[in-house]
């Protein structure tokens, strides 16, 4: 898997490896390509700032302490949709 990773002067570092799945002479369709990485950078604050990802056919899928999350669904909402599903069988 070729892979990529360096660190610059101003304390950013980035790593990326490729993968292909099922690649094989044999097979008329090329294999999925994805690739795997992570990088960092310095805040202003100070802190340092941490990104893994994927990036495949499902698209690019960030992880991050720093990203926002969606709030919770309230319970009331996740007994109506139980409630619903029920109904609905």
């Amino acid at each position: 898997s070729p892979s990529v990773s360096f660190v610059s002067g101003n304390g950013i570092e980035q790593q990326e490896r490729t993968s292909v799945a099922g690649n094989q002479p044999e097979v008329e369709i090329p294999g999925e390509i994805a690739k795997t990485g992570e990088y960092s950078y310095p805040a202003p604050n100070g802190e340092q700032i941490r990104l893994t990802y994927v990036a495949d056919r499902n698209g690019f899928r960030p992880q991050g302490a720093h990203l926002p999350t969606p709030p919770p669904i309230p319970e009331a909402l996740i007994e109506r949709f139980m409630m619903m599903a029920a109904l609905g069988d």
